[in-house]
């Protein structure tokens, strides 16, 4: 009961603090209770900051749920996206494209994800992660040292 009464009390903290506007808890509660479409504070709290605390939950919901994958995939509570590679595999991609040896016409962030999902990938094959009894230890292994490949090539490409 008190997460759920936390977690209502920082949503609206968040909706009216911080702003350039002078946004009220009195305007909160108006925008709450009965929305008048003409008030610019209500305007301000359902276009611009609305949206921006909706996105910032729903991004944190989904990165616990990929961290709680990540330590139930190697049984290592330890395990980040840097041990499995997957942020040397997005960096080393975003450099390629960005000095123009990819030459796929994709945004950043796409490219990113493509190189996230490569280096994912290599390091769940050769740390064994699809046989039949997938140990986590060689799973980190493999993930260190595709690690310290990829910042390599990822460093001497920007040198």
């Amino acid at each position: 009961l008190a997460l759920i009464a936390g977690t209502l009390l920082s949503l609206n903290l968040s909706l009216v603090a911080w702003s350039s506007f002078d946004l009220s808890f009195q305007s909160l509660q108006g925008f709450w209770l009965h929305f008048d479409s003409a008030s610019m504070e209500h305007q301000i709290i359902a276009t611009l900051r609305m949206p921006r605390v909706l996105s910032g939950a729903l991004i944190g919901a989904n990165l616990a749920v990929a961290g709680a994958l990540m330590q139930g995939l190697t049984r290592n509570p330890l395990a980040s996206p840097s041990v499995l590679a997957i942020n040397s595999g997005a960096a080393l991609f975003i450099v390629l494209s960005s000095f123009g040896f990819l030459s796929l016409s994709v945004p950043t962030a796409v490219m990113g994800a493509i190189g996230s999902a490569f280096s994912g990938l290599l390091v769940m094959f050769l740390g064994g992660a699809f046989d039949d009894r997938p140990h986590p230890v060689k799973l980190v292994l493999a993930g260190i040292a595709i690690n310290a490949l990829l910042l390599g090539l990822t460093r001497a490409t920007i040198i």
